[in-house]
């Protein structure tokens, strides 16, 4: 089922609701990536991520730089053309330091497709990481509407700001990328809908579209999961808006 570029937000409505997702060409793009965490330390508080700075119940982890380019190197020698360099809103890796392991990553792996996603940061941050070689940067915008992208977190975090700073990224000529989670809490078939017309408006290089798993020690861990067949239509509408986006599946970021 091809999909027309200028579908209406009642025509995706429609087809969240009643249509199937063997209707769709879904992408997978999972299996390109090289996937390198570089801590789970954040100092943000999300509702729904366990990684939130007051979640004293998990380990934390945050790994050398040498370590990161090592794993960088052994996963693109093994064939990863995609490497994607993340973590938290960690303070002990300020945005020079993550730059330095991205322009050695970058040494080590020449050919390779780098992105980077380390949350919410000042305009400054993604320009380093920028000239130090990062091909993208990965800030999932959560929701597009902004009442329930409030619902999921607290009042020190800005419903627009994500959606105002990707155009930015872009425009200083990285790619971008953001991500749908289908079975939010509070979410509804509409929200779903400006969440789609958001990365269709922007033209996303990169969606990941996974569905909400509930996490243990969270404000959200009592909700129940996603979705699975809802979450497959939602990525083959995605697939079918933005013929040339990677589509991912699943990705663990803060």
């Amino acid at each position: 089922m091809a999909i027309e570029k200028n579908i209406s937000s009642k025509e995706i409505v429609e087809k969240i609701i009643n249509s199937a997702p063997e209707e769709f060409e879904t992408r997978n793009n999972d299996d390109e990536f090289a996937y390198i965490q570089l801590s789970s330390f954040c100092s943000n508080d999300c509702m729904y991520c366990s990684y939130s700075r007051e979640n004293w119940t998990i380990e934390r982890k945050r790994i050398t730089a040498e370590e990161a380019v090592a794993e960088a190197k052994k996963q693109y020698d093994a064939g990863k053309k995609y490497i994607l360099l993340y973590g938290g809103l960690d303070i002990f890796y300020t945005a020079e330091k993550i730059a330095a392991i991205i322009k050695k990553i970058k040494e080590e792996c020449p050919d390779s497709v780098l992105y980077a996603a380390f949350e919410e940061r000042v305009y400054e941050d993604y320009k380093v990481f920028y000239d130090a070689g990062a091909d993208g940067f990965i800030l999932p915008h959560r929701s597009a509407n902004e009442d329930h992208f409030s619902r999921l977190h607290p009042m020190d975090m800005y419903p627009d700001f994500r959606k105002n700073v990707l155009p930015i990224i872009k425009e200083m000529g990285m790619k971008i990328g953001t991500g749908i989670t289908v079975g939010w809490p509070y979410q509804t078939a509409e929200m779903l809908a400006e969440d789609i017309e958001f990365v269709k408006n922007l033209e996303f290089d990169l969606v990941v579209v996974d569905r909400f798993i509930p996490q243990q020690d969270t404000d959200f861990e009592s909700f129940a999961k996603g979705d699975i067949r809802q979450t497959e239509k939602v990525r083959g509408i995605v697939s079918e808006l933005l013929p040339d986006a990677i589509i991912l599946s699943k990705l663990e970021l803060c």
